[in-house]
């Protein structure tokens, strides 16, 4: 006796293939249905879960891939909205970012996050920077940033730098991060300039001994 076809409803799947419209920009994948009904290849461009999954919905292999990709851009909205500057707004730019100091540039401004962890080679590149940034431009202000609070230090070519390095390691020891705001008034300085943050720039700013003990 020969074996039976599969009837319609075992050939029907949990996946529905869905085609867009004429002229969408899609990616096709090549997808090979295997199990209790025949054997298939094709072409597929859009697939979602299908009505079959029924009460098994939540447990379904694209329910938990689509899950996945919406926590990994929740995460990176997350980290975008933390530290000393989280409450920032607007456009703007990271100039520069080693393992724990990174440099964000927001219109007349530079938002300096130092986080806990920081080596003495990075915080001689920071004081370096901020050395040459007052040399180079008049009317700067400096902010420390700790927790939820802002204090405004003063002028930047008034700053004690090595007092600044100090209160910031001090800071350290108590909190995971804090923040330095540099706001330019007339001119943007030398800081807001992408050649500053070179390699080879910064080893002359930490040559100039900024704010070295």
């Amino acid at each position: 006796m020969g074996r039976r076809p599969p009837s319609r409803q075992q050939q029907q799947t949990s996946l529905a293939v869905e085609t867009p419209y004429q002229g969408a920009e899609t990616t096709s994948y090549t997808h090979m249905i295997e199990g209790d009904i025949r054997p298939a290849v094709g072409r597929v461009h859009l697939v979602r879960i299908g009505d079959q999954a029924g009460d098994e919905r939540d447990n379904h292999i694209l329910a938990e891939m689509d899950a996945d990709a919406n926590m990994g851009a929740k995460k990176l909205r997350e980290q975008s909205r933390r530290g000393p500057f989280k409450s920032s707004t607007g456009r703007s730019r990271v100039m520069d970012r080693s393992a724990h100091v990174a440099y964000r540039r927001r219109l007349r401004a530079l938002e300096i996050t130092i986080s806990r962890g920081v080596t003495m080679h990075e915080m001689d590149t920071l004081i370096g920077k901020l050395g040459a940034h007052r040399l180079a431009t008049h009317g700067s202000f400096l902010y420390f940033i700790k927790g939820n609070s802002r204090k405004k230090l003063g002028a930047l070519d008034r700053i004690d730098l090595r007092k600044l390095r100090d209160q910031i390691e001090e800071c350290l020891d108590k909190h995971r991060a804090c923040g330095l705001l540099v706001q330019d008034t007339q001119e943007r300085g030398t800081m807001h300039k992408a050649y500053s943050h070179g390699m080879e720039m910064k080893e002359n700013f930490r040559k100039m001994h900024f704010g070295s003990s």
